[in-house]
């Protein structure tokens, strides 16, 4: 009879673990899914973007073609200026007048896209956000020296639906040199108004971020004629 129960519970056991491998195998399959997937969305969604700051940039250029409205009693000031034809500009000033932040909204294409700046008017961040897909990217420091297109260094991809998010570091060749997937619950889609340094609503991660990249090395860049050092940057 000892033996018996012995038995049965080595049975139940065995038959536990096969239950749980399973599961852990099932979220394997689905995660590497979910990255593929965010992979194959990063150069359309960086298409995208690098197609709507020159439109942005048009429309700040002539912002006496609309309809303004400004609160200059504080630092920073804020102006929002709305167009016949739809689009939405709002800038936030700083109190010697650069561009802290603006917002450029597209209300008939469904997009927009904010930027954060340095001092002196340079854009550090540019966040571009598709309504339709509910999807956003994010993008920070941009190589200088690049000659052969727009590289930044830091860039996440958001899926506003599920929460989920894959930040890719990459040097100033546009090689991918880490990469941190997060999978999470969810978050409301954008702020109604542009906020300096938070322009995408932060996530609350529901695991531990899945570090899925992380190739160190020294190499010489073509692009730049530079030697450059591979390392993580901030996000």
């Amino acid at each position: 009879m000892k033996h018996m129960r012995i038995k049965i519970i080595g049975i139940a056991l065995l038959m536990l673990l096969f239950s749980i491998s399973t599961v852990y195998g099932q979220q394997e399959n689905k995660t590497a899914e979910i990255i593929n997937s965010m992979e194959q969305m990063r150069p359309v969604m960086l298409e995208k973007l690098v197609a709507t700051i020159p439109v942005k940039e048009k429309f700040a250029l002539n912002k006496g073609a609309a309809i303004s409205s400004c609160n200059k009693e504080k630092a920073p000031n804020t102006c929002t200026y709305k167009f016949d034809s739809g689009e939405v500009l709002s800038e936030t000033l700083d109190a010697g007048g650069y561009l802290v932040t603006d917002s450029f909204e597209d209300k008939v294409n469904n997009l927009r896209l904010d930027t954060e700046y340095t001092i002196y008017n340079r854009p550090m961040c540019y966040t571009f956000i598709d309504m339709l897909l509910n999807l956003s990217l994010k993008v920070c420091y941009p190589c200088d020296n690049n000659t052969t297109s727009i590289l930044w260094q830091n860039q996440t991809l958001t899926n506003y639906t599920t929460g989920d998010t894959l930040t890719w570091t990459v040097d100033c060749c546009g090689s991918i040199t880490k990469r941190i997937f997060t999978l999470g619950p969810g978050a409301p889609l954008v702020p109604a108004v542009p906020v300096a340094s938070a322009a995408v609503p932060a996530l609350a991660p529901l695991a531990v971020p899945l570090d899925t990249t992380d190739i160190p090395s020294t190499q010489s860049c073509q692009n730049t004629l530079q030697t450059e050092v591979r390392a993580s940057l901030p996000s």
